[in-house]
């Protein structure tokens, strides 16, 4: 479902059954998923669309991980050399 939305899905896994803090939809257990994808920012929107009437499915939250920064060259470091001044005459 999530290629079919342009999604990459990089790994998988799913987690054990735990009780969960309070009962939903008069369940005290549930499965817990873990999917790890990358695509474009419509994918939550479009997978929510096309889950929404599982009826399996209890809840599902989406947390974006961070795209980590390009490293800094250390181009402070190293100072430019002062250009040599003109002779005053």
């Amino acid at each position: 479902m999530l290629a079919a939305s342009g999604a990459t899905a990089v790994s998988d896994e799913q987690i054990e059954r735990r009780a969960l803090a309070y009962p939903i939809k008069k369940h005290n257990e549930a499965n817990y998923v873990y999917v790890n994808f990358s695509g474009p920012p419509s994918i939550p929107e479009k997978f929510r669309y096309e889950m929404r009437h599982r009826e399996g499915l209890m809840r599902m939250a989406f947390v974006c991980k961070p795209v980590p920064k390009p490293p800094v060259e250390a181009e402070a470091a190293t100072a430019p050399e002062p250009s040599p001044e003109a002779p005053n005459g």
